[in-house]
Parts: C-alpha cells; structure tokens; sequence
C-alpha cells in the first residue's frame, strides 16, 4: 500500500476566520454524551510479505503448470537386484540381502532398488517415497534411468530420526512417483509394502503434570502476513508458498522435526525444522510448487502438518495443521471500480476526528477552556480508484463552519491525516457544555468549494474548566491485584489472536505497576502517550515521526536523515517526544509477553528524556546511541527481575542444555560481531565493559561476580548512575570503556553459561521473551 507523503504531510492550506461574529451555545445536556462519530473501518491487511519485504509481482494471465510426461517406451519399477530376496529390505544388519520378520531397539538399515525395465529411457527425474504405516519417512528424487538400469539406496539408517516406532507390527511401503506425475508403461509395478515386528521399549508416558510445560509446535501469522500459510508470486513466474512455524509452548522442543505441505492430498514437500526453543519461530520458503505438481485450472487444497511424524512431544496436538484453498489461476480484479472515503485514526488517535486543548494530544477527551483548540483528523480511501478531484474538508461546530481546508486527492488506499490545526481562539472561550462537532469531507468544485458530500464524521465534545487530576499512585493491594494479570499474557503467550494489541490494557497495566514501584507513581502521571500498534500502523506512525522530525534539520540534510531514520520501522519500539509530548510507539501485533518486556526497555528512554533531557540535545552518534540503549537494556533487566520478585514465578531460569548453550553463545557472537555499526549490539558490549571496569560501578561489579547476575539493588544503583553521565562526557565515557570489550568477552562467556541450571524441571523453564534478560543481560 503507497502513502503519499503529499497527502500525509501537505500543511493546513486554508482556515477561515480568527474571530467569530457568533458564540455557539452549548447543547442540552444529555445523560450520557457518547461520541456519535462514524466507525472507523479497519485497515486492510497489507500485500503478504515475508518478514523482509519482498517484491510481488502481478501473477501471469497463464502461469505455468508442471505438466504430466507423455506416455514413452520406459517401466520404472520396485526389482530386486540379484542375489536379494525383496526390493525393499529392512533389517538389523548391514548389507542384508532379506527383510528380517523382527527389529528393535537399535535403528533398521534399509535398502531399496528402482529398476527401468522398459525398452527406452526414463525422460525426466522421479520421485520415490518411503512411508511407515502410511506417514512419509523419506523422500528420494533418482535421476533418469536409462533401458535396464538400475538404482539403489544402500543401508539407509535413519528411520528413528523420522518417526518414533511402538512396539508391534509395521508395514513400510515404497512408492515410485507418489505424485502421478509419470507417464510409463506398467505402473502397477511402482508400489511394494514389507512388514515387521518392532520388538523396541514402548515409549515413555509424559505425566500429566508435565504436560502444560511442554513445547507446543504451531503455525502462526507473522505481522504483514494474511495467514499462517501463504502462496505469493515471485520473480520470474515462480510460485512461493511461504509458511511461519513457532514453539509456543513453555520447554525447548529438543529434536528436529517435519512439517509437510500437502497439495489435494498428495504430500508436494518438506521441511526440516530444527529445535526452536520457547518463543522461536522459523520461516519455511518453497519455490517449486510450479514444477512439482500439475495444477489445473480451479480450487486446490493446500494443508500444512507441522512435527507431520510425531517425533515431539507436546502440550497440544490439535493445533499442528492448517488448510489453505487456492484458486488457480489467482483471480483476477474484477471488482467494479470506485473510490469510497471512510474515516481513519491515525496511530495514537482515540478516533477520526480529535479536538484538544493542546497540541500533541490526540486521546478523545474534553477541550479546557482557556488553552485553545486544536483540530486533529483523518480519512482514507477504502475504494479500489482514485478520487477524480481534490478533496474540500469543513469543520462545523453546532452546525456553523469553523474551518475550511482543501486537500490532494487520494489513490486507492491511500491515507489523508492532518494534526495539531489550530482553531479560531474564540472557540477556547465558549462556556462550558457539550458542543456537536462534524468534519464534513467532498470532492472540490473548480473554485475550491465543497461539491458532492463523501463523509460526515460527527461527535460530541466537552468543553470543561480544567482538566481530570493526575492518576493516583496505586496501593500496594492495588500493585498486586494489576500484577496478577501477568498470568493472563503469559497464558496467551504466542496463541493466535491474543496478541500484544488484544491485551494491550494488562500489559498497560502491568508495566504502569512496576513503574509505580521504581518511581512511586504510575506510568500514566509522566504525560506519556504508550501506543499499541498493528504492524502497518506502526509502519505509518514511524514514517511521520521521521517526516516531521527531518523537516525541523537544515534542507540539506533532511533527505539523509528521513532515509537513516526509517529503518527504525524494522525495530519495534520507539521512545520519542513528538509534536510536544512523550510517547511510547510499540509494534504489538506480537507475543503480549514481547511488548511487555520491550515496554520495560521504552521506560529506560523514556527515564532518560525525563532525568537527563540534555543527552536528547547532544550530536547523533553511533556511541551516543550506544550508551542510550545500554540505559535501555540496563531497565529491561531491571523491570524483569522485579517482575519476578513481585510476582513470585522463576521467569528467565533456563535449562543447561546444549541448545540453550548454543543459543547463548551465538547472541554473545553476534554483539561481538555488530558492535561497531550496530546500536543495540554497542550498547551491550557498553553495559558489560563498564560493569566490568568502571571504579564507580565496583558495588553492581561484585554482586555480578557474586551472584552471577544484578540483583534489583544493583541494577538500580547502575541505572542512576548510567543516567547521570552528561552529554560531554558520553562520548569519552563510551570509548574509554568500549576499548576493554576484547578482555571481557572471554570473562563474559564462562559468566552467562554458568547461569544454565542443571537439571531445571520443565515447570521452571523461562518464558521465549526474557531469554535476553537470562543469558545475556547483566
């Protein structure tokens, strides 16, 4: 979807009048005034993109098919080769030349042999499957075969890799061409079944009271996805399908698993997913769809498996598929064509249409007299073609006009948001009362004037004296009731619709406790705007942050820093103070769990801008940056242990296994390896080498080398002291600490892996989102 920076960013062009020649009366007062503006449509789903966008191109009118082979002189079938009693042997030997009727504990060898006993050659290459009792084990594509040669898979040992075998009797079943794609003469001789008798140990039960700590495989949507499967276009005329995989469950899933992707019932490809621990995700990508299977014109049914061979055990099994359906070719636009304008709150907008006191403020609330009056609005093109005119927009109040702009006409999709407008200053003296205020948008005459009538967006508004007192500090009962709700994110961790944006007011909730508890008052008294965004909202909030934030540089350079400061879109979170106030941006369409902790970081910042305002002043460099996000991490570790402390539960405690000691090691590399351009990874290099070295730190330095990691204590006591270093000496106190990075790292990776416990039950296994805290953060 395009956003015109014309349309999003063009300035006021026209208000009419700086006095008013009436003084509207208030309306009767009503019970219970509610806002009778028009709902607000939501935001379509932007086009499905992978996590890094990638181009989409229109489909072709024909895509291509894979196409059936003609039928040709050439028999591939399931022969034994001399000297072997069957084709397809299983057996507890190597090099065994007949199926033994028993097997177990250890893993069979199996051997198999494709011959083409036909009179010419075999055109193309072909597929041949293993299955177990009807699931597919392994899949072999062999090449062509010349007339009378042979193929053949020799002590192929993996089987116990592939699927778990309980004891009694197996069939195993080799087929050529399971997908029909193959022309040949007789395939009647391209299946052949073996059975055996598994005489291994049963395998061992889960107790029930393990269960809910289990890994839970599942499939998800990624944020800018439509689903958790998707088939895209691709360059070329390919054909990606594209499919997004997670652990949502409370352990580590310890072994590699398989996820199938079946096509009208035929199994058209796997993956091999490698253990994910809790919170991990992997993106599986296919390109071959076209060249695999023939897809005729019409409806297909695509269905994902994830762990398709049951090899993990889990907390659920009945959310491991998802089914997609397809129409091919992709249908074609042939919608009628027309524009409609709908309204639309911008992110951090209570609604479409906002009037406040100041600007800044875009929560729907009373106008306090005395201040002035400030208009916010938006609206948006839901059709599929663009506005033929320019737009005319008129704000009434009580019916009369109190403002006139004209505006760009708006592409399919496209967005028009115009903040912090001032109103006449007469409107600030009205006496106080509910007022009705319209915004009234239309197509522009030749003369600017308002034509045909496309929204009316009405609400009623308050004008009072003085605003609501600030929000009470919360009780100790109080503190503990609201930090009860973490058991509620953590419940909903990575489950499909309970997102960081569902439980946005008990993550709210939640933080704004743990503050209260640091700073003895609540979140919501510092005047700070927290927003919880969908994925392309957030895109569109960021994008005029770094429009409005450039256009106050030097024009040179402008461009430069508009450009730098969008990759901020691919982070997902942001501290700012944008048009006149504080405010907390967080891409929640994520684990609630994430945004919570992410949330702890943004306090950091945002501790920074309200303690140490100056450092915002201060020229933008790499190491200035650094030691920001070293404040940052330095608060998320702080806000989680708390939270452990407060809440009683073990939530960054992690087992000593070899994939958390990978895990571990690798996030270790990776700082090592970014730290010089990359500001996140600077910033923990920072935090560490000054823990490490710096004189004034020697208290948090021993209760780190004591206990392993900060405690509460420390970690606030190095906060306020990272928070009080001044802008001049940011740079120095950076660099001089930055250069010792080589001697700690070694120190560094003895102390994190030490933090592995041995022997952790699963009932204790931290949560995905806190794994940094855990292993990384001091």
């Amino acid at each position: 979807m395009r956003i015109p920076l014309l349309a999003l960013f063009l300035v006021l062009l026209a208000v009419v009048g700086c006095r008013l020649p009436w003084i509207p009366r208030p309306l009767p007062p009503t019970p219970s005034p509610s806002p009778q503006a028009t709902p607000s449509l939501p935001v379509p789903s932007p086009t499905p993109t992978p996590l890094r966008p990638l181009p989409t191109p229109t489909p072709p009118p024909s895509p291509p098919s894979a196409t059936p082979t003609p039928s040709l002189p050439y028999d591939l079938a399931i022969r034994p080769p001399p000297g072997w009693e069957s084709a397809l042997i299983a057996s507890p030997f190597r090099d065994a030349k007949a199926t033994s009727p028993f097997l177990g504990p250890d893993a069979p060898y199996i051997s198999w042999a494709v011959e083409n006993l036909g009179p010419g050659p075999a055109p193309s290459p072909a597929l041949v499957d293993l299955s177990l009792d009807g699931v597919l084990v392994e899949r072999w594509r062999i090449p062509p075969l010349e007339a009378g040669e042979r193929f053949s898979i020799l002590n192929w040992g993996e089987l116990l890799q592939r699927v778990r075998l309980t004891p009694g009797t197996h069939t195993l079943t080799l087929t050529i061409d399971p997908i029909g794609l193959l022309r040949e003469q007789n395939p009647a001789n391209n299946t052949l079944s073996v059975s055996f008798l598994w005489t291994g140990p049963p395998l061992p039960l889960v107790p029930p009271e393990e269960l809910p700590y289990l890994p839970d495989l599942t499939l998800f949507t990624p944020p800018g996805w439509s689903a958790p499967m998707e088939v895209v276009p691709k360059e070329a005329g390919k054909t990606q399908v594209r499919v997004a995989v997670r652990n949502r469950g409370r352990s580590s899933a310890d072994r590699r698993t398989f996820v199938d992707l079946r096509v009208n019932g035929m199994i058209a490809t796997r993956w091999a997913v490698p253990p994910l621990l809790p919170g991990q995700e992997a993106v599986l990508e296919w390109d071959s769809l076209l060249d695999t299977m023939a897809l005729p014109p019409g409806r297909h049914t695509l269905v994902v498996t994830v762990d398709a061979t049951g090899l993990q055990d889990e907390a659920r099994e009945d959310n491991n598929s998802y089914t997609l359906t397809l129409l091919w070719p992709p249908a074609q636009e042939n919608a009628p064509r027309g524009f409609r304008l709908v309204p639309y709150a911008f992110p951090g907008m209570g609604d479409a249409l906002v009037l406040s006191s100041l600007p800044g403020q875009f929560a729907v609330g009373p106008v306090e007299r005395g201040h002035g009056v400030w208009a916010h609005w938006g609206v948006r093109n839901a059709g599929n073609a663009a506005l033929p005119q320019p737009l005319a927009v008129e704000m009434l109040l009580n019916g009369s006009t109190v403002a006139r702009w004209t505006r760009p006409a708006l592409g399919p999709g496209e967005v028009d948001v115009l903040l912090d407008q001032p109103l006449p200053s007469a409107l600030a003296q009205l006496p106080t009362g509910v007022y009705q205020v319209a915004l009234i948008a239309g197509l522009a005459t030749e003369s600017g004037a308002m034509g045909q009538v496309l929204l009316r967006v009405e609400r009623q508004v308050a004008w009072v004296e003085r605003s609501p007192d600030p929000p009470p500090t919360p009780s100790p009962e109080e503190i503990r009731r609201l930090l009860g709700r973490v058991g509620r994110l953590l419940e909903a961790d990575g489950s499909e619709g309970q997102d960081g944006i569902a439980l946005a007011q008990d993550i709210l909730a939640v933080a704004s406790a743990l503050y209260a508890v640091l700073y003895g008052r609540p979140l919501e008294a510092e005047g700070v705007d927290v927003l919880f965004l969908p994925y392309l909202e957030w895109a569109r909030w960021v994008q005029k942050v770094c429009a409005d934030q450039s256009s106050a540089l030097p024009v040179p350079q402008q461009a430069s820093y508009y450009t730098s400061c969008l990759h901020l879109q691919s982070a997902n979170a942001l501290t700012t103070r944008w048009r006149g106030r504080l405010r907390i941006g967080l891409m929640a369409q994520r684990s609630p769990i994430e945004v919570l902790r992410d949330l702890g970081h943004e306090m950091g910042h945002l501790r920074q801008m309200l303690v140490n305002p100056r450092l915002d002043q201060a020229p933008d460099t790499l190491d200035l940056r650094a030691l920001r996000e070293a404040q940052g991490f330095l608060h998320e570790a702080l806000f989680v242990r708390l939270l452990e402390e407060r809440t009683g539960l073990d939530m960054s405690l992690y087992p000593r296994t070899p994939l958390y000691a990978q895990w571990a090691q690798e996030a270790l590399t990776n700082v090592h390896l970014q730290r010089d351009g990359d500001e996140y990874a600077r910033g923990i290099a920072l935090l560490w080498t000054a823990l490490l070295s710096d004189d004034n730190l020697r208290q948090a330095r021993n209760d780190l080398l004591l206990q392993g990691k900060l405690g509460i204590t420390s970690l606030r006591s190095a906060f306020v002291y990272l928070l009080s270093i001044s802008p001049d000496q940011a740079e120095g106190y950076a660099r001089r600490h930055l250069a010792r990075w080589e001697g700690v790292r070694t120190t560094l990776e003895g102390l994190l892996l030490g933090r592995l416990v041995l022997g952790l039950p699963l009932a204790r296994e931290g949560v995905g989102a806190f794994r940094g805290v855990g292993l990384l953060l001091p």
